[in-house]
């Protein structure tokens, strides 16, 4: 598995396409970019791609800084690469 880094800039160029090839991992299970979006419903309009996640994490975790710090993103291209944000 590769493992790169990706800047907030570049996560939000991410298409839709390509954000569903994401899994988001940590303490509390796994979950893909649809379910994201299913959790937040309509809060996501008009959002950036790190906006909804920051409110995911501030609406499902309420704010808790250790599943923050626990959290794995996985993307599926062909390979697996482990992605770490800065």
């Amino acid at each position: 598995m590769k493992r790169f880094e990706i800047t907030d800039e570049n996560f939000n160029k991410l298409t839709t396409e390509e954000l569903k090839r994401m899994a988001l991992s940590d303490d509390n299970g796994v979950w893909i970019w649809n379910d994201i979006l299913d959790e937040l419903g309509e809060e996501t309009e008009s959002k950036s791609n790190k906006e909804i996640l920051d409110l995911f994490y501030e609406i499902l975790y309420d704010d808790d800084i250790v599943s923050k710090c626990c959290s794995n993103l996985i993307y599926f291209d062909g390979e697996m690469k482990n992605l770490c944000f800065i």
